[in-house]
């Protein structure tokens, strides 16, 4: 009295086990011992347990969005690496749908799953690959071909990205190939200093002060004092301007062999002393 009785379960929809298939038991089971979110966890096994080899695509949705949490990615990667790790030959199948989960997840997945690959986070994805390349079945030779053709083919795609560290866009394209080898900054300094350059006006050739004499002989360049313009000046000032430009001519003039040099002085030496006059004879003399 005061207790209320169970309700009847229907016999179709007895979850316990000895009303249940013997595999779908055995899934019930390792299901509910997972670690992990209980529908991730559903997920992953309901991939890898059940034994297909034509996973459909909808399947890997939710597991394709838990790879965006951190949590999320760290449990895929556990049962993965399980998966990839199998000792059993006859599991085969697991071991095939473990590549082809990985497979997704690298098509799809979030980018830092690969990022965290690349830093040694979770596992040597790589290894795995590399050993499952040569994938034993001695009994059942179709089983190891699908095998290690379909690691081989993931191996070539995980590589270049494990090189470069994970990076890749979202439509498979490498990232380091589209990094810009300037940085914004540097690019903008650049152009400040080219357009500052451009402002700048450019500075006019310098005049000299005053009258430029080459070797003492000739006064180079515009003076205002010698311009025909010059009309303040008298014709005396200009007259012994003149007399003062000679005056320095004649005194190079003079000094031009004693400036010429050694090799100057040893021609003239060597040259030849003029003639004097041929001496006359009056033969009307004799």
């Amino acid at each position: 009295r005061g207790r209320r009785s169970a309700p009847p379960r229907h016999p179709g929809l007895d979850p316990s086990p000895r009303t249940m298939p013997m595999p779908v038991s055995a899934l019930l089971a390792r299901t509910q011992g997972s670690s992990g979110p209980p529908k991730l966890a559903d997920e992953l096994r309901r991939i890898t347990e059940w034994g297909i080899i034509n996973i459909p695509d909808d399947l890997f949705l939710h597991i394709i969005n838990a790879t965006h949490n951190e949590d999320g990615r760290r449990h895929i990667m556990q049962h993965l690496r399980e998966c990839l790790s199998e000792p059993a030959g006859n599991r085969w199948k697991r071991v095939y749908a473990g590549l082809a989960l990985a497979e997704k997840l690298v098509q799809s997945g979030s980018p830092e799953l690969m990022v965290e690959t690349a830093e040694g986070r979770h596992f040597d994805l790589v290894q795995r690959l590399s050993f499952l390349e040569h994938f034993e079945r001695s009994s059942d030779r179709t089983a190891q071909n699908l095998v290690r053709k379909k690691a081989a083919a993931l191996r070539a795609d995980v590589v270049p990205l494990i090189q470069s560290g994970g990076l890749r866009e979202p439509w498979g394209g490498d990232m380091k190939d589209n990094l810009s080898t300037c940085s914004p900054k540097t690019a903008s300094t650049t152009s400040t200093l080219t357009s500052l350059s451009s402002d700048m006006p450019v500075p006019a050739p310098r005049t000299p002060a005053g009258p430029v004499v080459v070797n003492g002989i000739v006064t180079v360049g515009h003076s205002e004092d010698t311009t025909s313009g010059s009309s303040d000046e008298g014709e005396g000032a200009l007259a012994s301007r003149r007399g003062r430009q000679r005056t320095l001519r004649k005194a190079s003039d003079r000094r031009r062999p004693a400036a010429a040099g050694p090799k100057v002085a040893e021609q003239a030496a060597a040259a030849p002393a003029p003639r004097g006059p041929a001496a006359t004879v009056d033969l009307l003399g004799l």
